[in-house]
């Protein structure tokens, strides 16, 4: 058995972060006040499981991508999750993780809307990666 350890967090959330800023238009936003104006994307809760063989330590990852709208902008709403699913369709396993990691697999798990309690509307995307060790 291989030791996992060195959690890749971090560069998932940076790569993700990265890779939905430079190839779409919305405002993504690392932090947020009641003053940000909407609409704006962030990037959020990151997991990752552990799935080793024998020869690789390789990590299941989740990725939280959400997309915040006033009520009169649903439809960037939907604009937005449709640019994401497509990013990570074409983009997903060409992740630049640094020099320790590959992304060997992308999914989308779940991609939806709702509305807002105070402000407005929600979108949440759920990523999925595969990674593993160089």
């Amino acid at each position: 058995m291989i030791l996992a350890r060195d959690l890749p967090l971090i560069a998932i959330q940076t790569a993700v972060f990265k890779t939905i800023k430079t190839k779409q238009d919305m405002p993504v936003m690392g932090a947020v006040t009641d003053k940000t104006p909407l609409p704006y994307i962030t990037v959020d809760s990151v997991s990752a499981k552990p799935d080793n063989s024998k020869n690789s330590v390789g990590w299941r990852c989740s990725v939280n991508v959400n997309i915040w709208s006033s009520e009169h902008d649903k439809k960037k709403i939907y604009e937005a999750l449709n640019d994401i699913t497509t990013i990570f369709s074409v983009y997903g396993c060409n992740l630049d993780l640094g020099e320790a990691y590959e992304v060997t697999d992308c999914d989308i798990s779940l991609a939806e809307t709702f509305p807002e309690q105070t402000a407005g509307f929600h979108g949440l995307i759920i990523l999925e990666f595969f990674i593993e060790r160089k």
